[in-house]
Formats: structure tokens, C-alpha cells, sequence
């Protein structure tokens, strides 16, 4: 129990959203300290006035016998002792350490490594620890545990695991309804005429749990393309799945017309950043956002000049507001384009999907988000890798780009590089030959 009490607090204190992103101030330390600082200069100066001789050997022992005695002492959570903090700090390290290298082996093969368990612990901690301390009072009041034989305690204990679970787990689904909506932005572009069809059957199946569910709210963004300009039609949030049917297949005014020369990608995700959500709250645990880009097209400002809303400025808009963006791959795109959509997905927390897998990757983080009460970008991060696309670039690399420009440069130079690589490799094998 002594050991519980020290691990929570240390676990708490490691995940504490006030420890987090927090910076030393050294004025405001000063401001804290400064008291101790003029009771230890009071207190230096009184001892330095008194005027009293000490042996050396008198001093040494007795400060020796101090020493042995606490160094003797044992572990104690109500003196909180050296022994007790540093056995605690101890088994934490060491727990911790285990806990991270199961994870990184699993990790390692493609395995899941979230519990639903921990995170309900996670998220309703306070509750399972003040549950747990009145159950284990019930037990103390009732059963002389000192008494008791090896099999009636493990029973207990087998016992007592299973209600601070149950109720935990009751607790977090009394709590939280949460409210799960959904944008998407489908390109029915000249790029896309050959999968329109196709796009429009990946959403509507995935949208089916709406039939099961009433907190889903679904929203359709449709692109379409006129000559040379990008038209634009917005449909409103709906929880019917009559009404989301409807949307897709019926051919409404456009509303809006973008001047861009390319595929405007930016001023769509603006558009799909700034809808009339139902419930306009940045807490992602009870209103979870999610916009799902359906594209196949190159988004203007990769290939030429930016003459529209820049899409990687409008992804780190994306991640302040706690909105995810997961975006599908319809068809065979090129090297850089499926590179800078993985990249600006990822930078919302979501995932870049090729459309084979789509259907059955957007059910499944749907389902987690509302069976398991994962937030999207939690959901996303249990997807197989064998359902995504793999790293086509290196992303560390494109998350240092500031805008769409220098992303731009940053591919040009890989492709400078690879063609050298390619006449340097021509002309040693001429040499050579």
C-alpha cells in the first residue's frame, strides 16, 4: 500500500498537464526561495555570533551516529525517509524501464501496445485511486486480513482488482458522451474523374456507423472543377444517413470560386478549418474533429507558384485547434505529392492512407474513437502499418520547412541530388568499362 501511495504520486507527477511544456524562470524561482534564503542568512549570522568551541572528534562521532541511525531506519511512508523515497524512485525507474522496453519490442513487430484499462486509469485516475482506498477501508472493517489463509486473501485481492475495474470503467462511459464529427472533402476534380465513383462508395460506407450512432455529425465539402476554375459546394453537418447519400450524389450551385491555377488544397482545408461545428469546443476528448481530404490531384504551390492558402501553414492551424486531417490517396501519385500528403497529415496527428485500405481504416479508428473513447490522433496511431503508406521522405526533414515553398526547394534539392547520383553512377561505369 506504502508502495501504491509513493508510485501514484510519482506517476502523476511525471504526466501532470502542469508539468508539461513548462520552463524554468529564474526570477520567479528567486521570488519563491527568497525567503528561505534570508531565514538561512539570519540564521548563519546568529550561529557566527555565538561564540562556542567544538571538538573535532566530538563532532565527527556525533555526526557518524547520526548518519548510522538513518541509515538504519526503515522505509516510511508517513516520515517519507530517505529509504522510502529512494526505494519508491527505484522501483518507478525500474518498472518504467521494463514497461518501455515491451513497448518498443512490440512496437517493433507491429503490435498494438495500448490497454483500454490504462487509459481509463489514464484519463480517471483521482477516481480509481479514491476507490480503491475506500474499498480497501470496506476490507480492513470487515476481515481480519492478519488471519486470514494465503487462498481467502488472493481472493480478495482477485476480488478487489475486479471492482476498482468495473467501476472505473463505468465511471468513464457515464461521463464522457462524446461528440464526433466529421468533414469531408472530396475532390471531384478532372484528376479524380476516373475514381469519383469509387470515392463516393469509400464514404458512404465508412459513414454507416451514423445509422448505429447519434453523436456522429457528417459534413460534405465537394470540389469541382469548370475549365479553368475550382468551384466549390458546401453541405451541412447531418446525422442522417438518408441526407449524407444525398449530399454526394446530388449536383448543388457552388457557393464558392477559387481563382487558383491549381488543385486549391489550402483554401479547402481553410474552409473545412473554419465550417459551423456543431460543437465548438478545442477539447478533444469530449468533441473529437476529424477531416478526411479524398485527392488525387497535386495541391497548388508544390509543382508551381502559390497563388492560394498555403496547406502547411493551414496543417499547424489544424493542430491548434486540435482538429485531425487524414487524407486518402485515390490512384498512383508521384514521389513528392504522396510524400508532402503523408507529411501534412501527420503533422495534424492523423495518417496518410492509400484508398485500398481507406474504408477499412477509417471504420476502425471510428470504432475506437467511439467504443474505446480514443481521441482521433490516439485512434490513428493503432493503425497497422501494413494498412498505410510507408515514409516516401524523410519527415523530420519536411516538418523543419516553415511554408509550402521551402518544402518546394527541399524536394527540388533531392532531386537535383538523386539525378547527379545517377550521372555520377553513368559515368563510373563508363570509366569502368
Amino acid at each position: 500500500m506504502d508502495l501504491g501511495v509513493g508510485l501514484f504520486a510519482i506517476s502523476h507527477g511525471m504526466v501532470s498537464s502542469k508539468a508539461r511544456n513548462k520552463q524554468t524562470n529564474v526570477k520567479e524561482l528567486f521570488l519563491e526561495n527568497i525567503i528561505l534564503f534570508i531565514l538561512g542568512f539570519i540564521r548563519i549570522t546568529i550561529h557566527g555570533e555565538l561564540k562556542r568551541e567544538f571538538k573535532q572528534m566530538g563532532l565527527q562521532l556525533f555526526l557518524e551516529m547520526v548518519f548510522l541511525c538513518v541509515i538504519s531506519l526503515n522505509s516510511s511512508r508517513k516520515l517519507c525517509n530517505l529509504s522510502y523515497v529512494s526505494s519508491t524512485a527505484g522501483l518507478a525507474c525500474v518498472s518504467l524501464a521494463c514497461f518501455g522496453i515491451i513497448q518498443w519490442l512490440l512496437l517493433r513487430h507491429g503490435y498494438s501496445t495500448e490497454s483500454i484499462l490504462l487509459k481509463t486509469m489514464n484519463q480517471k485516475g483521482l477516481d480509481a485511486f479514491l476507490i480503491g482506498n475506500v474499498l480497501t477501508g470496506i476490507i480492513n472493517l470487515n476481515i481480519n486480513t492478519i488471519d486470514t489463509s494465503d487462498i481467502i486473501a488472493l481472493l480478495i485481492i482477485f476480488i478487489y482488482l475486479f471492482l476498482v475495474t468495473l467501476l472505473q470503467q463505468l465511471l468513464l462511459y457515464n461521463s464522457m458522451a462524446s461528440n464526433v464529427m466529421i468533414v469531408f472533402c472530396v475532390d471531384n476534380t478532372t484528376s479524380m474523374a476516373l475514381n469519383v465513383i469509387k470515392a463516393r462508395e469509400m464514404v458512404i460506407n465508412t459513414c454507416k456507423q451514423v445509422e448505429k450512432n447519434s453523436n456522429i455529425y457528417i459534413k460534405i465539402i465537394k470540389l469541382e472543377s469548370m475549365k479553368t476554375q475550382w468551384l466549390r459546394v458546401h453541405c451541412e453537418f447531418t446525422n442522417s444517413m438518408s441526407k449524407i447519400v444525398e449530399q454526394l450524389l446530388k449536383c448543388n450551385k457552388p457557393d464558392c470560386i477559387y481563382p487558383s491555377k491549381g488543385i486549391p488544397i489550402g483554401d479547402l482545408l481553410h474552409d473545412a478549418l473554419n465550417v459551423d461545428w456543431p460543437f465548438n469546443d478545442d477539447n478533444q476528448i469530449i468533441n473529437k474533429k476529424l477531416v478526411v481530404l479524398v485527392t488525387d490531384g497535386v495541391p497548388n504551390g508544390l509543382f508551381t507558384p502559390l497563388d492560394s492558402i498555403d496547406p502547411w501553414v493551414m496543417s499547424h492551424e489544424f493542430h491548434k485547434k486540435n482538429i485531425v486531417l487524414a487524407v486518402v490517396g485515390v490512384g498512383n501519385g508521384n514521389f513528392e505529392c504522396d510524400a508532402f500528403y503523408h507529411a501534412l497529415a501527420k503533422n495534424t496527428g492523423g495518417l496518410y492512407i492509400p484508398f485500398v485500405n481507406a474504408e477499412r481504416v477509417l471504420q476502425g479508428v471510428i470504432g475506437k474513437v467511439i467504443v474505446r473513447k480514443d481521441t482521433f490522433s490516439e485512434a490513428f496511431r493503432l493503425v497497422p502499418s501494413e494498412y498505410i503508406e510507408i515514409e516516401l521522405y524523410e519527415y523530420e526533414a519536411i516538418i523543419q520547412c516553415g511554408n509550402i515553398n521551402q518544402i518546394k526547394e527541399l524536394f527540388l534539392e533531392a532531386i537535383t541530388k538523386a539525378d547527379y547520383d545517377i550521372i555520377k553512377m553513368i559515368n563510373d561505369t563508363k570509366f569502368r568499362f
